[in-house]
């Protein structure tokens, strides 16, 4: 980031951030929270380079290998780590899963609430930036939902800007809503 300009924002705005106390349980609680965003976000973003992998070879045709690509990461490359494993068995026992996330179903019913427990408290109560842990967790949302609620937001914010229009879910046609000025 441009450091003359962050501190030139920084003196007209300064957002605020709590400093609350934590007991060790809460702490411990918020550390496990901390360990499965970061897992989770990994589990993501290696679907979506898969995805993009996969895409890639449907145009280009280079006969991809799901499995042997994963091998070559063992071979060396810094995305070495212990999701190689079980992605590599994901894939050999269906090459056409399509999405990686769907090998570690578990691990997404199980933590997903602690995801967004953690997304939620970074946010609320510190000024940490997480774009990469929200771009994944804003992803795993997308991808597992039958409309998306993201697309949503754009009209939303297109109809405010601009007064485009929105469709929605419960009605047919085309609607817009009386927004106040921004300006």
């Amino acid at each position: 980031m441009c450091r003359p300009e962050r501190l030139a924002n920084a003196k007209v705005f300064r957002p605020t951030a709590e400093a609350p106390a934590y007991s060790a349980e809460e702490l411990k609680e918020m550390t496990e929270d901390l360990f499965w965003s970061a897992a989770l976000s990994i589990i993501a973003s290696y679907a979506q380079m898969f995805q993009c992998l996969r895409a890639l070879d449907k145009q280009f045709e280079f006969g991809l290998n799901l499995p042997a690509t994963i091998a070559t990461f063992r071979a060396g490359c810094i995305l070495q780590g212990y999701l190689l494993s079980p992605m590599t068995k994901a894939f050999e026992k269906d090459p056409n899963l399509p999405s990686l996330m769907n090998a570690f179903d578990k691990e997404l019913t199980q933590n997903f609430g602690r995801f967004k427990r953690c997304m939620a408290n970074v946010l609320s109560k510190t000024n940490a930036a997480v774009p990469v842990m929200a771009a994944s967790m804003n992803y795993i949302l997308t991808m597992h939902s039958e409309n998306v609620p993201s697309a949503q937001c754009v009209a939303l914010q297109r109809d405010v800007f601009g007064r485009h229009g929105f469709k929605r879910l419960d009605k047919d046609g085309d609607f817009n809503a009386q927004w106040k000025e921004l300006q």
